[in-house]
């Protein structure tokens, strides 16, 4: 359901939110059916008006269905998607329609998601496999000698990860009118570290041992919003984001993929595969070393907020 239990084991939910129209039915049935309902709960923002055609899926019924015509994502995760009424949820996954898990490579969205809690990752993406339209960005696209790697981007699709703790400071930055999509991804990883006072290892990170693939469908972005492709306004709401970020932020906002950067890269260890899934397994010592940088991380990161809130009360 899409407002959470109270009772102690809804920390142990998350949500999967999907912007979908009637092109992706297919594709995001296979996602729901592969990863389940007993880890997350579903919404699906429809951008047309299909929402009567999806009754088609058994699994319908039970998720959190929301119209909006010819509306953009952000323009819904602004609106439906507010750090009170996702406050029970470990992270929300939000997933384009053409967010694809190929057979031979299938995405497990439980096990990519028990990484990035083990580790206290805030905002995280899987790595981009290396086919279909692949990534805009090099710094997105799969590593193969990396488990992960933490960079100063986190691009907005074709899924990417919030964590509960990070939600609120991720959310406030979004701007409700946002049509693109272009801007935000650009800006959060330094706007949680150098507002919302996250140190720079877990803010913001790119998942390789946990790839998936980037259909090529750009379903929405070739629809029209009042007389206009919705990438006509991504030059002008990057622009508008850069100008907001320059005066909140102490290093200069990244104007071009040429800034983005890797701070730290994580060595693939030994790996095998069970059952035809990718299953890292990891040296007891080094499975403890990095569950205990991913204490250090998390220590970091409450007295940054105590500090924070010291600094208000004073």
């Amino acid at each position: 359901m899409f407002f959470p239990y109270e009772e102690e084991d809804s920390s142990f939910r998350s949500l999967v939110i999907f912007t979908a129209g009637r092109s992706a039915m297919e594709n995001i049935d296979n996602l729901v059916r592969s990863w389940g309902f007993e880890h997350f709960d579903y919404v699906l923002m429809h951008y047309d008006d299909s929402s009567s055609e999806w009754n088609r899926f058994d699994w319908y019924k039970h998720a959190v269905a929301i119209t909006g015509q010819q509306q953009a994502k952000f323009w819904f995760y602004k609106r439906f998607a507010t750090p009170w009424l996702v406050r029970g949820y470990r992270y929300v996954h939000f997933v384009d329609s053409d967010a694809g898990s190929p057979p031979s490579r299938p995405f497990n969205l439980t096990q990519y998601e028990n990484f990035l809690s083990d580790h206290g990752l805030l905002i995280a993406q899987p790595a981009i496999i290396k086919a279909g339209r692949s990534s805009d960005h090099d710094i997105c696209r799969e590593h193969n000698d990396t488990l992960y790697r933490v960079t100063s981007v986190v691009e907005n699709g074709p899924l990417y990860s919030v964590s509960q703790e990070a939600y609120a400071c991720y959310w406030e930055m979004i701007d409700a009118d946002a049509v693109s999509g272009w801007g935000p991804d650009a800006c959060w990883c330094q706007y949680l570290h150098e507002v919302c006072g996250y140190p720079v290892e877990s803010v913001c990170s790119v998942i390789d041992v946990f790839p998936i693939e980037h259909l090529n469908g750009k379903t929405a972005s070739e629809s029209s919003y009042r007389g206009k492709k919705y990438y006509e306004y991504g030059f002008k709401e990057w622009e508008r984001y850069g100008k907001r970020m320059d005066k909140l932020l102490r290093s200069p906002f990244q104007r071009s993929a040429a800034q983005f950067r890797t701070f730290r890269s994580l060595p693939l260890p030994a790996e095998r595969w069970v059952d035809g899934v990718s299953k890292p397994v990891i040296d007891v010592r080094e499975r403890r070393k990095m569950q205990e940088e991913a204490r250090r991380a998390k220590d970091a990161r409450m007295l940054a907020q105590t500090r924070k809130q010291e600094i208000r009360r004073s």
